[in-house]
This record gives structure tokens, sequence and C-alpha cells, in this order.
């Protein structure tokens, strides 16, 4: 039995994977880091900033400090998201209104830095439907690993079977599928291939489609 729901954020529910390529293309251009970093974004996706941080000091080695560039990129992202606000994908904030009166617990499970989380709740108020919260910060390894959505079924006291992972990231996928979760792909930036589909309980096109998905299988549960 489904009890819990937990959504990646960036590319998931705001539509923010866009604006942060326009930071990193940015920060290529100020020389912080070299231009090779955009063609390996999209096997970063999903990876925290520990993780980044390794390997953008593999390729610039020790030219590269993580604390300017960062402080940079968030500067990059403020002023990005003063201008256009956080872009939603479609489907929120409805669907968490739908979750809730059907009784599921709610988590965000994501890769971003505790502060760019709190700067995006802030925004746009949606800290609120979430019984948990886990960033990239709280967890050793990041995804593909599947540490921070365990972590976040502790927290919602739910066991993982009972879980269903919300990703649009090929790493997202592979951490869902790695806790035990059945996993919905929402694809943004990367398409599932076969071998993907095969971590996959279902794809939708987009958030709207869930609740009917998780109504029609609670009914076919309880037949």
């Amino acid at each position: 039995m489904i009890q819990a729901v937990i959504f990646d954020m960036d590319g998931t529910i705001f539509d923010t994977e866009r604006l942060l390529l326009r930071a990193w293309q940015e920060l290529v251009r100020q020389g912080l880091i070299p231009e090779k970093v955009l063609e390996l974004l999209p096997s970063w996706r999903g990876m925290n900033r520990r993780e980044i941080c390794k390997r953008l000091t593999e390729l610039a080695g020790g030219s590269f400090s993580p604390e300017p560039f960062y402080a940079k990129r968030r500067a990059i992202m403020g002023e990005l998201l003063d201008q256009e606000g956080v872009p939603l994908k479609p489907g929120v904030p409805n669907i968490f209104e739908q979750l809730r009166e059907m009784g599921y617990s709610m988590a965000l499970a994501t890769a971003t830095s505790r502060e760019s989380v709190e700067d995006y709740m802030n925004r746009t108020g949606y800290g609120s439907y979430f019984d948990s919260i886990v960033t990239g910060d709280r967890v050793d390894r990041c995804k593909p690993a599947p540490d921070i959505f365990l972590l976040a079924a502790r927290e919602l006291g739910i066991a993982p079977e009972h879980c269903v992972v919300v990703e649009d990231s090929i790493n997202g996928v592979l951490a869902g599928s790695a806790a035990g979760m059945r996993v919905i792909m929402v694809p943004d930036m990367d398409q599932p291939d076969e071998s993907l589909r095969s971590h996959l309980w279902h794809c939708c096109d987009t958030l709207a489609q869930i609740p009917n998905l998780l109504a029609q299988t609670r009914i076919d549960q309880e037949d």
C-alpha cells in the first residue's frame, strides 16, 4: 500500500534546470570553471555539492575554490529568480493539495543545498506541504546512491516499499529504484531509454497525472 510520495525538486517540481544551466554557462564565461563542465553537467544531475566540488577540483586542479564558486553561483541564480520568479512544472501546486486530500505523506529529497532549498521555499511558500525535507548536505552519498530517499522515508516513518519517488533525472531514478521504492519519472532534460525504464514504475508526461494514477492504484489494491 502506497503511503508516501517523495519528490525531487529541480526539474521535478520547479522548472529550474534551465536556469541552473544558464548560471553554469555564466560561470564558464567568467572563467571560474572549465568549459568542459558544460559537457559533463547531464551526468551530474542529482549529485550533491560535495560530489560536484570533488569533480570540479579534479577538472580544474588547485585553481578551483569551492566557496567563491558557490557564492557566485548563488548570486547568479538569485538574480535570475528575482527577474523571472521560480518557474513551476505543470501540475504544481495542485498536486500537493490533491495528495494531501488523499491522505499521503509527502517529502522533498533533493541534492540541492539547504540554503538554496530554503530560498526556493521562502519564494514559493511550498515548504509547508512537506512532512520532511532532506537536502544533499545531509547524506554522505549522493544520487544514484539511495541514501537521500531512505533518509526521507525514515523521517516520514514509512517503509521504503510503501513510498513512491517522483524524479526527472537518470541519477534520481536509479537512486529511487536502489532504495526499493516505486519510481515515477516525469522527464525534463533527461529522457528514459529502455535500460532506465526497467527501473520505473510509471513514466508520466506531467505531475498532474500522478494523483489519478495513485487513485487507480489504490482502487486496484482494494479489489
